[in-house]
Parts: structure tokens; sequence; C-alpha cells
């Protein structure tokens, strides 16, 4: 998969292991490092979607329209994310849960961020 990034501060941090070290710690930057990498080696959105340890699930209220992928759970870190289409449209719900996620092939980072903070 294609993944974008909102900022380049935050493609840093996700792609730098000692970046991300420094901003949180090393467990949560090797589980960080590692979910990017299974990302970019995915086809599509359907082998993120299905990964069971990602827990992949979409958000409400204020993120309505972003969805989660979990670093492990009792990290409590997530990465938060948008599914886009080609033209970089956000995917429609209708399609990241069924079966059309297999024409999703770009996702765009928004954030990592401890849960329950």
């Amino acid at each position: 998969m294609q993944i974008e990034y909102k900022k380049d501060s935050l493609k840093s941090i996700c792609t730098d292991f000692n970046k991300a070290t420094k901003k949180y710690n090393i467990l949560v930057a090797e589980k960080l490092i590692a979910t990017i990498n299974y990302i970019e080696n995915a086809a599509t959105l359907i082998d993120v979607r299905n990964y069971a340890p990602f827990n992949f699930h979409d958000l409400k209220g204020n993120k309505e329209g972003l969805y989660a992928i979990d670093l492990g759970r009792k990290l409590g870190y997530r990465l938060i994310v948008k599914p886009l289409l080609n033209n970089f449209s956000p995917a429609p719900i209708t399609d990241i849960f069924s079966s059309n996620a297999i024409n999703i092939k770009i996702i765009k980072i928004e954030e990592v961020s401890n849960h329950y903070e």
C-alpha cells in the first residue's frame, strides 16, 4: 500500500526508529515501525483490515471518518488513519468494510496517539 502522512514530522517519526524511540519508548517505536512496514507491504486495505492484531476499527465522535490500528493493546498506542481512494478522496465506509476494500491502496496516517490519554 501507499502511505501518505498528514505532516512531514509525523512521517519522520513513523519511519525513523531513533526519532520514534525519542518521542515514545522503545516498545512503542518497535511496534510503530513494524506496523508501518506491514502496511507498506500490504497489497490492499483488506490485508490491513483483516490482520487481527491491528483491531482495525472506525472511530466515533470528533474522529468520525477516521480509523484506528492498535500498536498493541497493552501499550495503549494506536495509529489514526484515513483510507483513501486513488484520487486521494476519503474512502466511503461502505467500501472499507466490504469486498470493495480491495480497491483501496492508499492510507493516510493522521496521528500516533495514546488511546488512554
